[in-house]
């Protein structure tokens, strides 16, 4: 019995062009989050964008799973979930208190 072959789905040029705009409002937000950081806005400020961060990451995970692990941006977003993680578990556990 042979392994079983892992099935690749190729993304639409349309839907791929619509995961890239996707994640650049994702990494918008991130930079919002970073300055906002340094700015002295209150963690109630900030609570809604690292609660919208948070979901975000949710859903663009499922998405990038569609794309070969070797996709420049499959890699642009798994790096930008991992750095948005970080944040979201520092600023949930009261790093920035």
């Amino acid at each position: 019995m042979r392994p079983a072959q892992p099935v690749i789905f190729d993304m639409p040029h349309a839907d791929r062009e619509e995961l890239a705009g996707r994640v650049a409002r994702f990494l918008g937000e991130l930079e919002d989050y970073a300055g906002k950081l340094g700015s002295g806005a209150t963690l109630r400020d900030m609570s809604p964008l690292v609660e919208r961060m948070s979901a975000e990451q949710a859903q663009l995970q499922r998405l990038a799973e569609h794309l070969p692990l070797q996709d420049d941006l499959r890699r642009i977003i798994d790096e930008a979930l991992v750095r948005s993680s970080v944040e979201v578990i520092k600023f949930n556990r009261g790093d920035y208190l």
